[in-house]
């Protein structure tokens, strides 16, 4: 498991309409929602989307290890 000594910064920024995420480092866990209906959800682990997500859970607290749980579909869902 990977050990930050200091803070590690993500950064959001605008490339004329779009929009993208900088980090120092690849994020252990990243979950993006669009509508907050979960239609438009995606789900990264170190850097890799995973496709077949039916739902997540995330558990995190200061001085305490993330920890998340999901949910998958039995089949492999397309990403479009």
């Amino acid at each position: 498991m990977k050990s930050y000594i200091g803070e590690q910064n993500a950064k959001l920024v605008t490339f004329g309409d779009k929009y993208a995420m900088v980090f120092d480092d690849v994020p252990s866990l990243i979950f993006v929602s669009y509508d907050g209906n979960g239609r438009m959800d995606q789900t990264f682990y170190k850097g890799e989307q995973l496709t077949n997500v039916k739902a997540i859970e995330i558990r995190s607290g200061l001085e305490e290890v993330t920890e998340y749980m999901t949910t998958n579909y039995a089949i492999d869902i397309d990403v479009k």
